[in-house]
């Protein structure tokens, strides 16, 4: 049964696409799935190996995801395409969007983060899309704050969404290395929800060929789908869909 989304299940050989031209491919990508394999990776089962697999064609990743985050991946069928497209995010020239559940409730100040990561500027906007408030206590708390947020990445560092929300202490469910542990159990235990919830909803770019605007976008995947509909009965009145 589909709740809603894109199953994540048994991993399945295909990945769903979901643009396709001559020059470039959007697909889904499963959390759990690397992109690509690495000296820390060097697995089989890639997001790359399953690409070419299914189209018997080379291709050439545009962008990054890490392993645990889900949804829209952005693939070149050349090396030379890869490279402007790659260059735009470089220069931020390319607008990007991600869905992602954390702890507590964003504050007046918080919508926008301007931290360095690793030496480098980053810089993430946040905007509040769903509040949900768990008459549960985790830790010292009576109840328990959620918030479904857009996260719209500027620069492009590694991890930096969870960074950004962590040093906001508003640490990403799931998230095994910036988040909160006992949250995390407490998804797993209360939810059934045992994986990160970060998903990549939208690529807005130039296309490097046609030079025509260019909107993709991803489903959420069933999981993510399927904990959304559980804290529904705990969300607040906020106005917003």
């Amino acid at each position: 049964m589909n709740r809603g989304g894109l199953r994540e299940g048994r991993p399945a050989l295909k990945l769903p696409v979901l643009y396709q031209d001559e020059w470039l491919i959007a697909v889904h990508k499963p959390g759990g799935l690397v992109v690509h394999a690495s000296e820390d990776a060097p697995l089989r089962d890639t997001a790359i190996r399953r690409v070419r697999s299914q189209t018997g064609r080379k291709v050439f990743p545009c962008h990054r995801l890490d392993r645990p985050t889900s949804g829209l991946l952005l693939f070149a069928f050349s090396g030379q395409l890869a490279r402007p497209v790659f260059e735009a995010f470089e220069r931020r020239e390319i607008r990007k969007s991600y869905w992602v559940l954390c702890r507590g409730y964003l504050q007046p100040g918080q919508e926008e983060l301007d931290r360095p990561i690793d030496g480098r500027p980053a810089l993430t906007r946040f905007a509040r899309l769903r509040e949900f408030l768990v008459p549960v206590g985790v830790g010292r708390y009576a109840s328990s704050r959620y918030s479904l947020l857009e996260a719209r990445p500027v620069s492009g560092r590694r991890h930096q969404i969870r960074r950004h929300l962590k040093h906001l202490a508003h640490p990403v469910v799931g998230d095994s290395q910036h988040g909160d542990l006992e949250h995390n159990r407490f998804f797993r235990s209360f939810f059934g929800f045992g994986r990160m919830f970060l998903a990549s909803r939208s690529l807005e770019l130039i296309h490097p060929v046609t030079g025509l605007p260019l909107l993709l976008q991803a489903p959420l995947a069933w999981r993510l789908e399927a904990c959304l509909q559980q804290l529904e009965e705990f969300r607040l009145s906020t106005g917003k869909p």
